[in-house]
């Protein structure tokens, strides 16, 4: 198959763009090398300039993904990083009405790429157990003549715009069964379990691991009482920038300490300089007083658009990696070792450097420790 010099497609899950490179290329720049030719002669994407109409060679640059899917303007689209700066092409919302730069909702690199949904996607077996939107569901057997009220996804079947995120009717089913889907009960907070990051959820059905992520003969958690009855485990599928986060302990941003002039930084680690707290601008009623200065790929600046809560502007609320964050701040001091009348030590003072520590120290004086910590 012969992609156009720049076009942007989808395989497998993954997104990328078709770039011109000169003729004696090297194949190792290509990330969907081999599949020129598989292993049967059929032919994925056509590279070299002697079988393409164009005549020119190219590869296939692998794009990253940004966030999750998301519903916009009634698509349900992935934001990724494209290889050309400022460009729309390949935008599902490419126009010249386009507003979505102007509100902060994609920049620079940043294009939305359509997913395209078939049936066996929307279709949800009866009893499985599924996420969305940050949120686990079950999906559950009714009778035909049902209500929709009942369902905690009502109106997702077909949205205002038509676009289906679930398949409920029997008559639009393989299964020729009506289905509703019940939100479920989240129980305490994610913990990690067995090198998982997993949610405990209470079920509908009883006494049944269905949909446990550590389902199997050899699961010991009923006997050690880590789960009962209605409850099971669901894995979540951690993203790049919840990884991210993690490993740079960052902590939730708080507008007070940014006023104050603690550092702050994106939720993927990324520099940022905030130069406006009063900025005049509403999006669909919300007010978006910040202004800051975020560091990109490239290492220059880009202006991005914050709630008070630091959130970009985005149509959701859910995490997203242009978030601000506040970065810790590592500190460091020393204290002195003590004893009590009772013979317990103690830490006594934090001081700048150990000398004043030193000409400080109590009675009872064990030693003096350097300390780190983070604020």
């Amino acid at each position: 198959m012969e992609r156009k010099v720049g076009e942007i497609f989808e395989y497998n899950g993954e997104w990328y763009q078709c770039m011109h490179v000169p003729q004696k290329h090297s194949c190792k720049l290509c990330d969907l090398r081999g599949l020129c030719c598989d292993n049967n002669g059929v032919k994925i994407v056509t590279c070299a300039w002697r079988h393409r109409k164009d005549n020119t060679s190219v590869i296939f640059k692998k794009l990253e993904k940004v966030g999750e899917p998301t519903m916009l303007d009634g698509k349900l689209v992935q934001k990724i990083l494209k290889t050309d700066r400022y460009s729309c092409n390949g935008c599902c919302f490419e126009s010249p009405e386009c507003d979505k730069a102007d509100n902060d909702l994609c920049c620079e690199y940043e294009i939305y790429v359509e997913i395209k949904q078939n049936k066996e996607d929307m279709e949800r077996k009866v009893g499985e157990i599924f996420e969305y939107n940050g949120e686990w569901y079950q999906c559950m057997h009714v009778p035909q003549k049902h209500s929709c009220k009942l369902c905690d996804l009502r109106g997702l079947c077909c949205d205002n715009n038509g676009v289906k995120i679930v398949t409920c009717a029997w008559r639009h089913r393989k299964d020729n069964t009506s289905v509703i889907f019940k939100k479920l009960e989240k129980v305490g907070e994610p913990t990690m379990l067995d090198g998982k990051l997993v949610q405990k959820i209470l079920k509908t059905d009883r006494y049944s691991c269905n949909g446990c992520c550590f389902e199997s003969p050899e699961c010991d958690k009923a006997d050690n009482d880590l789960c009962c009855e209605y409850e099971i485990y669901v894995e979540i599928k951690q993203n790049k920038e919840d990884m991210e986060e993690e490993k740079l302990n960052l902590k939730k941003f708080d507008l007070e300490a940014a006023k104050a002039g603690k550092p702050v930084c994106t939720r993927d680690g990324r520099k940022a300089r905030i130069i406006s707290f009063d900025r005049k601008f509403l999006f669909k009623g919300v007010s978006y007083p910040i202004i800051a200065l975020v560091e990109d790929t490239a290492k220059e600046e880009t202006i991005y658009g914050y709630n008070e809560k630091g959130k970009v502007i985005i149509e959701n609320d859910t995490p997203y990696k242009d978030d601000l964050m506040m970065l810790p701040q590592k500190k460091e001091g020393w204290i002195n070792l003590c004893k009590n009348n009772h013979g317990d030590t103690l830490a006594v003072g934090v001081f700048p450097n150990r000398e004043e520590a030193v000409s400080n120290c109590p009675p009872s004086y064990l030693g003096t420790i350097k300390i780190e910590w983070e604020e």
